[in-house]
């Protein structure tokens, strides 16, 4: 399989907490348009004091995997255009390049 290609693909993408701050997977899933399912308690997201991530991602305890597919599946269609759009909006606006991850950090 062509990793890119299955991301944006996928719908959800799911993306358990890194061994430090983050996971390189979200970034990928916001880049790729993937809602991202964040597996995580306690996950503090980048540019949180700017950014609603609950417009953006789906939040999951990550205790609780075996109950995620029918989380994702009980997200309406409307829900779920609405973050991937927003996942769009993010990646252009924030993280598409070091110059926008920069000017928001100095936001």
């Amino acid at each position: 399989y062509d990793y890119e290609v299955l991301l944006q693909n996928s719908t959800f993408c799911l993306v358990p907490r890194g061994r430090r701050l983050g996971s390189f997977r979200f970034l990928e899933a916001l880049q790729a348009g993937c809602v991202p399912v964040l597996l995580s308690n306690g996950w503090a997201l980048p540019f949180a004091q700017v950014i609603d991530w609950n417009k953006a991602v789906i939040w999951a305890d990550e205790r609780l995997l075996l109950q995620v597919p029918d989380m994702v599946r009980s997200v309406s269609a409307t829900k779920v255009l609405a973050l991937r759009q927003q996942t769009q909006i993010l990646w252009d606006r924030y993280f598409s390049s070091i110059e926008k991850i920069v000017f928001t950090t100095l936001e």
